[in-house]
């Protein structure tokens, strides 16, 4: 499980019921866990049905006098889950209704994780919900495996996990600059270089460089990948290729193309033949620094070649990214780099 000492809101604002509460319960809801916490702390427990596994401890001092707690099945009785929204968890009510804690409780809820489809598995929000309007909170632990997420909580109300909103794929994709890598290696994403093959052509570079070696893939104006770069070779492919292939869409295509190769980069051009296959798929949450970065994505690309130079070889490149930040880590062929804090 990856924990975070603290938890963001999506929304900042404060509800005018939050200054007071009552149970404000329907007769048609059922009762799932109920207990009496006062300023002692307690814990209260679901152990069966939709919102088994549901835990909410309430830490000693978060209460001045005794209340009667209680959680609630969201969807009231007669009424089909079918019919409810299908979001990575079902609705639940924890009650007295607006109770304000001086010290926020530990909420551990259920959800579905193959239910989170438009981002990654563990980018979800606990929602708190009024007749008008809400508050998200961001997970402080994931347990993907198990299937829950875990939050703090100060204001009790209606409740349900949902789906963090869903980012455009070019979010992902690493903006200009350059990220300091574990064992002095970094990764750098510039614009056109001044010498070699690629100068004048409307391109971008990732450079990797580590152990005083570096690599550069390039890039069109489009974000497909049409060639390589070394201090000892320069490597232009007769096609460019789209390595920004979502698995989703389950239409994942190769590339199987000729390459013109100089070695050194400023010698004339001998023929090579250079095969691709690339993935982009969303992958678990990680711990950067004291963040629990929740929406993530691993890149992956695979190449093989046949040179004159370098004879038959392969390799397999994986980056993972997130929206805003960058590089997290770097992979190749097995041997992993993650981002500096």
């Amino acid at each position: 499980m990856i924990r975070l000492h603290s938890c963001s809101l999506a929304l900042l604002l404060l509800l005018p019921f939050a200054a007071c509460h009552g149970s404000g319960s329907s007769s048609t809801s059922t009762v799932l866990a109920s207990a009496t916490i006062g300023p002692a702390g307690g814990i209260v427990v679901v152990s069966e049905g939709r919102q088994a596994g549901l835990q909410l401890i309430v830490p000693a001092g978060a209460l001045t006098s005794a209340e009667q707690v209680r959680v609630l099945d969201g969807i009231p009785r007669g009424v089909s889950s079918v019919s409810q929204a299908i979001l990575p968890g079902d609705p639940f009510v924890i009650e007295p209704l607006g109770l304000t804690l001086t010290i926020p409780a530990t909420l551990r809820a259920p959800f579905r994780v193959e239910r989170v489809v438009r981002t990654a598995p563990g980018n979800v929000r606990a929602r708190r919900s009024t007749d008008t309007s809400y508050i998200d909170y961001s997970p402080i632990a994931i347990d993907l495996d198990a299937g829950y997420a875990t939050f703090e909580l100060r204001v009790f109300g209606r409740m349900q996990i949902v789906e963090a909103e869903a980012r455009s794929l070019t979010d992902y994709v690493p903006a200009n600059g350059t990220v300091q890598l574990e064992g002095g290696a970094s990764f750098t994403v510039e614009g056109a270089p001044t010498t070699g093959p690629f100068v004048g052509l409307a391109v971008s570079s990732w450079r990797f460089l580590a152990a005083g070696d570096w690599q550069s893939f390039y890039f069109d104006a489009a974000g497909n990948l049409v060639g390589r770069e070394t201090a000892y070779w320069a490597e232009t492919w007769n096609e460019p290729y789209t390595v920004w292939q979502d698995v989703r869409l389950g239409q994942l295509y190769g590339l199987d193309t000729a390459t013109q190769v100089r070695t050194p980069p400023s010698n004339p051009a001998i023929g090579g033949h250079m095969t691709a296959s690339a993935s982009f798929a969303f992958t678990e949450p990680r711990q950067f620094g004291d963040e629990l970065v929740l929406d993530a994505a691993r890149l992956r690309i695979d190449l093989a070649w046949n040179r004159v130079d370098l004879g038959v070889g392969q390799a397999q490149w994986q980056f993972v990214f997130a929206p805003d930040r960058g590089l997290l880590s770097l992979t190749l062929d097995g041997v992993a780099w993650s981002r500096l804090p």
